[in-house]
């Protein structure tokens, strides 16, 4: 007979596989029927662990994941890894959200545009509309005032490109 603990550690195991991103996306996957040229646009701390499993499930042409400084796993051809900073957006993050753009060019309506996108995403995935250094200082300033994600992301949104 279990424990109350042992209940709890498994229900909490449970929950964490349940939750897993990659299995989250093979899941997603299996339903869609997904067209032409497929090109992955992967952003978030979760990025690399998405990507790698669409990698697995469809034939992905071309992409890139754009994951926080420390979270990539390894290569995933055919796609471009680029770390950038987080919670502040960095040159990186500007550089990266321009080349992903660049890759959805020349598509055509048979073709499929695969984004995927997890925590971080809004800071890992960013073009801003102002200055680049007036988005990392309103961005440090949301975060010392205690702003909450949704709060950030409600002025960030009005900042950004994409």
């Amino acid at each position: 007979m279990q424990t109350m603990r042992e209940d709890a550690e498994t229900i909490l195991r449970e929950a964490v596989a349940a939750a897993q991103p990659g299995r989250l996306v093979r899941e997603a996957l299996a339903a869609e029927r997904l067209t032409g040229r497929i090109v992955l646009l992967a952003a978030g701390k979760a990025a690399w662990a998405m990507a790698r499993a669409a990698c697995a499930c469809v034939p992905v042409r071309r992409g890139i994941v754009i994951t926080k400084d420390g979270h990539l796993g390894g290569a995933l051809p055919p796609l471009e890894l680029a770390e950038a900073g987080h919670p502040v957006p960095d040159a990186r993050a500007f550089a990266a959200a321009r080349r992903a753009l660049a890759l959805t060019q020349g598509l055509t309506a048979e073709d499929t545009v695969l984004v995927l996108l997890s925590g971080g995403a809004s800071a890992l995935f960013e073009l801003p509309l102002v200055p680049e250094a007036r988005l990392r200082a309103i961005t440090q300033r949301l975060l010392r005032s205690g702003a909450d994600i949704a709060a950030m992301n409600a002025v960030r949104k009005r900042l950004s490109a994409v």
